[in-house]
């Protein structure tokens, strides 16, 4: 299977399903929901899953400076790389922060550029929950869970609340 097979494959298996089907733009539901009891459900059945001894780690998005700053604004960013086996990669991010719900509505779309091959565009629609980090780390606990550690990036760097958007957080039973 190519690299461009792939990436589609991965992407549609990514794509939120969820039993209430697609909104009516045609986008997956929103994950996880901003309703407080249905995440606490949620991390309720994570916790009663766990092994005693075992651990949940979250990827999750908080709104950072520049999207709280800019509610309702459409935020496009975009990055460009070559690829031996893809060509040209071309990612798009367009982000708009909804403070009122507690939401950001993302789209990333992948255009594939490769020499000598038909070109091919993939996209996939996110709504996301965009609690700020305390939020978070209160309804975690209130699911029966301790928090062991919190970074802002993938580099594990101290997470800066109100700065940061990325929060990852491995978390224990308690």
């Amino acid at each position: 299977m190519g690299i461009a097979a792939m990436l589609r494959d991965a992407m549609l298996r990514i794509a939120p399903q969820h039993e209430g089907g697609e909104d009516e733009q045609g986008r997956g539901k929103t994950w996880p929901s901003t309703n407080c009891a249905s995440t606490a459900a949620c991390l309720a059945g994570c916790r009663d899953a766990l092994k005693d001894d075992g651990q949940l780690l979250l990827h999750l998005f908080v709104p950072g400076r520049q999207l709280v700053q800019q509610p309702g604004k459409k935020l496009f960013q975009f990055r460009m790389f070559d690829d031996p086996q893809l060509g040209r990669v071309i990612r798009e991010t367009l982000r708009i922060y909804r403070p009122e719900l507690q939401l950001l509505e993302l789209e990333e779309r992948f255009r594939l550029r490769p020499v000598g091959s038909p070109r091919e565009d993939f996209s996939q629609h996110l709504t996301l929950c965009a609690w700020p980090a305390e939020r978070w780390f209160e309804t975690l606990t209130d699911s029966g869970f301790a928090i062991d550690s919190c970074h802002g990036s993938f580099t594990l760097a101290t997470f800066v609340s109100g700065h940061d958007s990325i929060l990852l957080v491995a978390a224990r039973r308690r």
